[in-house]
């Protein structure tokens, strides 16, 4: 499995789990289901996705998901 890990999926991998757990964190400490959902989420994609194209369109598709849905249901 690691040897069919590139650069740039370990890079993305780390950011987007570094994001994701900021957002996991900043949920936890505002105590607001959606946050600590998308931080998970965000922090596990990178774990089930080995494409960088893909892993980075999901993740964008979640942040924007979690946008809309603030935009909308306050």
């Amino acid at each position: 499995m690691i040897d069919d890990m590139s650069m740039s999926l370990v890079l993305s991998g780390l950011i987007l789990g570094s994001v994701g757990l900021g957002i996991f964190l900043w949920g936890k400490k505002q105590q607001e289901l959606t946050a600590i959902l998308v931080g998970l989420a965000l922090s596990v994609l990178p774990l089930c996705i080995h494409s960088v194209g893909l892993l980075w369109i999901l993740s964008g598709g979640v942040l924007g998901g979690w946008k809309l849905l603030h935009k909308f249901a306050g």
